[in-house]
Formats: C-alpha cells, sequence, structure tokens
C-alpha cells in the first residue's frame, strides 16, 4: 500500500515544497545577500523602471516561492502555482544563466511539471 501513486504524490509535493520553503524564507533574512550574489545589475534596473527596487524585487520573489510552497502542502490551487513555479524557473535560468545551479532548477522544473500534469486527484 505505500508503493501508491497517493504517497508518490505526497512526497513529491512535500520535497518540492521544502526547497520553495526554504528559499522563499531565506530572501526575508538575507535580501542583500541574494541581490548582490544571483541579481544581475540588468534585472534590478529592468526593476526600477517600474518603480520597484531590487530589494522589494527579492521579497515578491521571496512570496511568490512560499505561496508556491503551501500551495503544493495544502493542495490548494496546486496546478496553478506549479505552472507559476515552471515559469519562475525558467526566468531564473534566463537571468542567472546555465551554471550549477540550473542543474537544480532543471529537477525542480521536472518535478513541477510532474504535480501538473498528475492526474485528477480526487
Amino acid at each position: 500500500m505505500i508503493f501508491s501513486f497517493r504517497y508518490s504524490y505526497i512526497v513529491l509535493c512535500v520535497g518540492i515544497a521544502a526547497v520553495f520553503f526554504w528559499f522563499g524564507i531565506d530572501k526575508f533574512f538575507h535580501p542583500a545577500y541574494w541581490l548582490d550574489a544571483w541579481v544581475p545589475a540588468w534585472a534590478v534596473s529592468g526593476a526600477a523602471t517600474f518603480g520597484v527596487t531590487g530589494t522589494q524585487f527579492i521579497y515578491v520573489n521571496g512570496i511568490l516561492e512560499v505561496l508556491i510552497g503551501l500551495s503544493l502542502i495544502s493542495g490548494v490551487f496546486v496546478r496553478l502555482f506549479s505552472a507559476l513555479g515552471v515559469i519562475l524557473l525558467i526566468a531564473v535560468l534566463f537571468v542567472i544563466g546555465l551554471n550549477e545551479i540550473a542543474v537544480r532548477d532543471f529537477g525542480l522544473i521536472g518535478g513541477l511539471l510532474a504535480v501538473f500534469l498528475w492526474p485528477d486527484r480526487r
């Protein structure tokens, strides 16, 4: 009974949610690190054209990541937030390029696509 689609789905969602919670919450505690280490200057200046500071950009990203994690744990709007997670991670790949972080993001994209495409959960 432990080898079922139901438990597989739960483990998949909890595992992905843990990653999104970790990185999303960390953005509130260390926004300067995220801004200095991972966000290129052109992205900060692009956000500034909309009146958004770099720190606000990091906070919005953190909020989105926490919401993705909450959705995966709660089961509410899972398809919507898994799709938003895929879009977010593709944007991250575009912004930071292909590097060692991209390997993690490819795995998360695959997991989120599996959640998005999972058969009806009723």
